[in-house]
């Protein structure tokens, strides 16, 4: 969800194809979420660790995001040295203008502040968890973009990018690929005038992490208007182990490297605040996210969800970013295979996201609840989700779901 764009459709053929993903699953419908909690001292270091330097400077990290402090999300695909404080590259990378010409990918897109962003973490040896503070995108939320989250690691700042599709009649993103946004952020330094190729790292997964499902694959070979999303996750004159025709699913290519660029000199930051507010209608059926019924895996959603979004930079150049979703929904079962429905009720959605950056702190923290009106009926349930990493690598992390009946 975004409230500065509306939505723009690709095909609605690619929300079915989830429809049939979601109808496949198999998992026991009230399963509890596993109990991953964490604090500052259980939560230990991940596992496998890498090490990169540049001269002097090294880094020893993991080389994966979390949203959990367990399982990787993303791959790292960026290592900053230099002047790499994370406001300073997001001053650089809003400073350039939207034409991106002698890119390989026609694009035109301002890079922006997203509080709305899913709050990550990743590790690095000395400073501990870290979290994404600052998250930038450059395109459309409900088109195509590139997203960017960066996390402070003392001398270094590490970053994961990736480029990403909004699945329509969803408020998820698809990536689409890893490389792609690592180098358009690099080509973007560049542009800028402070960032300079040192080198890179193999630090993680290859030739793929994670995957892009073979229905929506075939989707986008099916639809010419889509032909170009499908170039960016299968790529003419790259030898692919799998066929990009949706017989199958097709990983998310990556060369298992890290782009290292040191970044010297400073764009001036602009300091000031932002606030934005708006209101986003539901009216469409998405996958029941927990406490299925095998009989409605779907659920039809309407009603409005606030949205509220504020990022300020001071003149002392403390970063703050806060985002804010809540809304009184109603539920309607549903089986997309038979168009049967079941009985309606009521849904109450809450999300938050907080994050501060200054020189002394590095503070993100994310809070999740849905709650299915009465929670105690068969097939209702409340679900519970806080995160947060603060200083010195302080990390906290827990998931509660209650399922009725």
């Amino acid at each position: 969800m975004h409230p500065s764009h509306s939505p723009r459709p690709l095909t609605a053929a690619i929300l079915l194809a989830t429809a049939a993903a979601a109808c496949s699953d198999t998992r026991e419908p009230t399963a509890p979420l596993p109990d991953l909690r964490a604090s500052a001292q259980s939560a230990p270091a991940p596992s496998p660790l890498a090490t990169t330097t540049s001269g002097s400077a090294a880094l020893e990290l993991w080389p994966y995001t979390s949203d959990d402090f367990t399982n990787p999300k993303d791959p790292v695909n960026l290592l900053f040295v230099g002047n790499a404080d994370p406001r300073s590259i997001r001053a650089a990378l809003l400073s350039v203008s939207e034409d991106h010409s002698g890119f390989p990918l026609p694009f035109v897109c301002r890079w922006e502040d997203i509080p709305e962003g899913g709050i990550q973490s990743t590790y690095a040896a000395g400073t501990g968890w870290t979290g994404s503070a600052i998250q930038l995108a450059c395109g459309d939320y409900a088109g195509l973009r590139f997203h960017l989250r960066l996390f402070a690691a003392g001398d270094w700042t590490i970053g994961a990018a990736h480029v990403e599709f909004l699945i329509p009649g969803t408020t998820e993103h698809q990536v689409l690929s890893w490389e792609v946004a690592e180098q358009f952020v690099t080509f973007d330094l560049y542009r800028s005038g402070v960032g300079g190729l040192i080198g890179s790292a193999v630090i993680n997964d290859q030739p793929a992490f994670r995957t892009i499902q073979g229905q929506i694959v075939g989707l986008l070979a099916s639809d010419p208007t889509l032909a170009p999303l499908l170039a960016i996750a299968c790529p003419t004159g790259v030898q692919l182990p799998w066929a990009c025709d949706g017989s199958t699913d097709v990983g998310i290519l990556t060369d298992g490297s890290a782009t290292i660029l040191g970044l010297e000199g400073e764009v001036a930051a602009e300091t000031g605040s932002f606030h934005r507010t708006s209101t986003v209608q539901f009216d469409q059926a998405i996958p029941k996210p927990f406490c299925v019924d095998a009989a409605f895996p779907f659920v039809h959603v309407n009603g409005p969800i606030e949205l509220r979004e504020h990022w300020v930079l001071t003149p002392s150049n403390n970063y703050i970013a806060r985002f804010q979703a809540r809304g009184r929904l109603l539920l309607t079962p549903v089986n997309p295979e038979t168009g049967a429905m079941g009985e309606s009720y009521t849904a109450m959605v809450y999300e938050q996201h907080r994050a501060m950056l200054t020189d002394r702190q590095n503070q993100v923290a994310q809070v999740v609840m849905q709650v299915e009106v009465p929670p105690a009926s068969p097939f209702h349930g409340m679900l519970a989700i806080r995160f947060g990493v603060g200083p010195n690598g302080m990390a906290s992390y827990d998931a509660s779901l209650t399922c009725g009946g």
